[in-house]
């Protein structure tokens, strides 16, 4: 005589983490070379309920580690520029020509803005719900630019909330990162169907691919360059601060 299992699994919701199943024992009988095989039923019967518990697959993560970490570093270089840069004049925005450590912050904050587009139109379903969801994020980065650098708050230094609308910051840093990303994310939504999957090898292979992408920067700078060199700037005036140097503390105005 030897003893065995008869494993039947009971219905359920399919995706349940719990399974009840009901083990029932079989005897089997050996005679003449032949099995003969007794399964119990009804009362005769002892069944033993089992459950069966299964982890939920955990969910993978489509964050990229490297943007992420390089974001938190150019947050870092922020509040170093903004705090030390009225004591070390290194660390502190150029007036207008050089380069400074201050002035690298923005161009990260618009290269990092750059990468996630292109990661983050891949989920979007449909033209029409990627040109709505690049719109409302674009207005919600101009609200908050606006509330939180166009003037209407003075604090911590001052604790004075107000606004002159004459002096009003319009086009501050985030509204500036908003416009950015509104230009940049309409050109990948309206060209990422046309873009060839796969890359040809060549010199010019990457010009080729991204005909629309250059097509579009070219464009834009040329609108920016007409616009800083064209458009009428009143005189305005600025202090030169320098130790040691004659001009210190002198007024120059530009014509």
């Amino acid at each position: 005589m030897e003893k065995g299992q008869d494993i039947a699994a009971s219905g359920g919701e399919k995706g349940s983490e719990q399974h009840a199943i009901d083990v029932v024992p079989v005897e089997v009988e050996h005679g003449d070379g032949k099995g003969v095989v007794h399964a119990g039923a009804g009362d005769d019967t002892e069944k033993e309920r089992l459950v069966v518990v299964e982890e939920p697959q955990k969910k993978k993560s489509t964050r990229v580690a490297a943007l992420d970490a390089f974001r938190g570093l150019t947050i870092v270089l922020m509040v170093l520029v903004d705090d030390a840069g009225g004591a070390y004049e290194r660390m502190d925005h150029s007036p207008w020509n050089g380069c400074t450590l201050a002035d690298f912050v923005m161009p990260f904050f618009l290269f990092i803005v750059g990468v996630a587009i292109a990661f983050a139109m891949k989920r979007v379903p449909n033209m029409g719900a990627a040109v709505k969801k690049v719109s409302v994020r674009t207005l919600k980065m101009l609200f908050w630019g606006l509330l939180l650098q166009g003037g209407y708050s003075h604090a911590p230094d001052d604790l004075a909330y107000g606004v002159d609308m004459k002096v009003i910051r319009w086009c501050g840093i985030l509204q500036r990162i908003a416009l950015v990303y509104f230009v940049v994310a309409l050109i990948e939504v309206f060209t990422i169907k046309v873009r060839p999957v796969t890359v040809r090898s060549g010199p010019y292979a990457i010009f080729h691919a991204y005909q629309w992408q250059w097509l579009g920067g070219f464009i834009v700078f040329v609108v920016y360059m007409v616009t800083t060199f064209s458009l009428y700037v009143p005189d305005w005036s600025y202090v030169y601060h320098l130790d040691g140097d004659v001009n210190d503390g002198k007024r120059f105005t530009v014509l």
